[in-house]
């Protein structure tokens, strides 16, 4: 699959040789880059899925002494590094944000998609080990290759859909690398609603779901077990899987105050159009949960569908990072 996508500032890609993961593979482990020279401001490059998207500040070449905070950005379902840009043809890019931010910031889009069209980056025996990549791997790389501020309080990560599951997930399970978190239309189920949710994903989905959440290595490719509402007791504890996907929001905030360390800002944005109606419902289910345990966060929403608004950048990705790298 390749996309194009328009640059206007300077951007290094980064090559990431042997991506794809094999359905079965258990270690996800980065071992061979290459990078690409900078594209020409105002070109449209023609870029090969399974890599990064590393976008420089405007400042970085000029200033080749300072170091900067860094926002990875998780890309949606089926989508690809890039995704970040595709909004913003008309108005608003990150481009144009960044050469006015008070605070500028490096900005890291890895692949997130693997055979099945998605990893929701966890770590599953039947897709590979998606979290240790983002956490472990990939933070390491951009940490030595690039000139980054390389501490837990400069370090961010934002996603859409399934990245906005995936952003938070990570953050909450990792206060000790990321310290801020946007969640753009995240994949969250509030308690109980697996069953309305499921009806709206195509068999595609169901497919990569089930082998993020619910693997058998034992069943043929895709080695994904997907719930029947049988009643069975071996399907009890595929609904519980799937359950603890997008949902067990509570448990996954319990976890999170177990872990000692807290994130200095979470925020959350979703459409109140939002064709996936157990979306806008999983978000505002979050946020009750967050503040009964009272941990700070935003919670906005806009009179759009399941989609990166044009106004997500000026108005709530560039503001809310700057915010909290200055804090």
């Amino acid at each position: 699959m390749k996309f194009l996508v328009r640059f206007a500032l300077a951007v290094v890609l980064v090559f990431l040789a042997g991506a794809s993961l094999a359905q079965a593979e258990t270690k996800r482990r980065i071992t061979e880059f290459a990078d690409f020279p900078s594209v020409a401001s105002g070109k449209i490059q023609e870029i090969p899925s399974k890599l990064l998207l590393v976008t420089l500040p405007p400042s970085y070449y000029a200033n080749p002494t300072k170091r900067y905070p860094v926002v990875y950005f998780l890309h949606g379902y089926s989508e690809g590094p890039g995704a970040l840009y595709q909004p913003y043809r008309h108005g608003g890019r990150l481009d144009k944000a960044m050469a006015q931010a008070k605070t500028e910031f490096i900005v890291v889009e890895p692949e997130g998609t693997n055979s099945l069209m998605g990893s929701f980056y966890v770590n599953s025996p039947a897709t590979g080990n998606w979290e240790d990549y983002i956490v472990k791997d990939l933070v390491a790389y951009i940490d030595a290759h690039y000139r980054t501020l390389a501490q837990a309080r400069f370090r961010g990560l934002a996603g859409f859909s399934m990245g906005g599951f995936g952003c938070l997930n990570l953050a909450l399970k990792h206060p000790e690398v990321f310290s801020c978190v946007l969640a753009l239309s995240p994949g969250l189920l509030k308690e109980g609603s697996l069953v309305k949710a499921m009806p709206t994903w195509d068999r595609a989905f169901l497919n990569a779901y089930g082998a993020a959440f619910s693997p058998d290595l034992s069943l043929p490719a895709p080695y994904a077990q997907v719930p029947h509402f049988d009643g069975s007791e071996k399907d009890q504890a595929v609904i519980k899987n799937w359950e603890s996907g997008f949902g067990d929001l509570q448990q996954k905030i319990d976890a999170y105050k177990n872990r000692g360390t807290t994130l200095k800002a979470i925020g959350i944005r979703y459409g109140t159009q939002d064709g996936y109606a157990w979306i806008p419902e999983g978000c505002k289910a979050f946020s009750e949960l967050l503040t009964a345990q009272n941990i700070p966060h935003t919670l906005v929403s806009g009179a759009y569908g399941h989609t990166l608004p044009a106004d997500s950048i000026p108005a709530h990705f560039m503001p809310f990072f700057e915010e909290a790298f200055t804090e």
